[in-house]
């Protein structure tokens, strides 16, 4: 069997996590957060910012890009300022661009490549946005570009198990075996749930689900051994 392995970039292989803490830890004006707070707080701001995505995905049109921080701030009992807002915001992307690819994923993609393995990303988002955090993490450096699908250029958007659709359409007819890597339960795993696909979810932050058809991992380290061990299977 020959098998084509994707991954998501936001939260996957790019840490947005570590930049939201940045960007709070740099407001004297809170508390130092307990770190369960601070992952609920990030949840919440993640699904805000899938929300906006979403909406931009069906009319082309991004309304209030800060409403995601509008909810941060409420819950902090931080002032409601509009400037505020947009420093967070810019201070938030600035800290996202220090993020890089982790040691894990880089020894992955390696072990990939000398395995002649076919692997890619899939990622959902604007074409501008996205290509620059894959310029970030280097991603051409370990695959050529065919590889690499940005949603808003396939015209469709997880969790549409359409878009998965149209990635295997482009891959070589050889491969008859699809794993995909992503930390949205809702957006990388469910769709795949009883399809061909077999979908890895990089669980971050513990949540709980009651579903299953799926291989769950806690961290990138745990992610890359699997990996590693399902391409040395006999399934593979």
């Amino acid at each position: 069997m020959t098998v084509a392995i994707f991954f998501d970039v936001d939260d996957t292989l790019l840490d947005n996590y570590t930049a939201f803490k940045e960007t709070l830890f740099t407001l004297s004006s809170i508390e130092p957060l307990p770190e369960e707070q601070m992952q609920e707080l990030y949840k919440n701001f993640r699904l805000y910012s899938e929300h906006i995505y979403k909406q931009y995905h069906k009319t082309r049109f991004i309304n209030n890009i800060n409403a995601r921080w509008q909810w941060v701030a409420k819950n902090l009992n931080m002032e409601n300022d509009p400037s505020l807002l947009e420093d967070l915001d810019d201070l938030y992307h600035r800290n996202q661009q220090k993020q890089k690819l982790s040691k894990d994923f880089v020894d992955l993609f390696s072990f990939l490549t000398e395995n002649e393995v076919y692997f890619g990303v899939l990622t959902n988002g604007l074409v501008k946005a996205q290509a620059k955090k894959i310029k970030q993490l280097n991603l051409s450096n370990y695959m050529p570009s065919k590889q690499i699908f940005i949603s808003e250029n396939l015209n469709d958007a997880k969790p549409n198990f359409s878009c998965f659709e149209k990635v295997e359409q482009t891959l070589p007819k050889n491969i008859d075996s699809w794993i995909y890597v992503g930390d949205s339960f809702t957006n990388d795993i469910e769709p795949l749930l009883n399809s061909h696909w077999l979908p890895i979810w990089l669980n971050r932050f513990n949540e709980q689900v009651t579903q299953d058809g799926y291989v769950e991992v806690k961290g990138e380290e745990e992610a890359v051994m699997t990996l590693r061990k399902l391409i040395h299977s006999e399934k593979f």
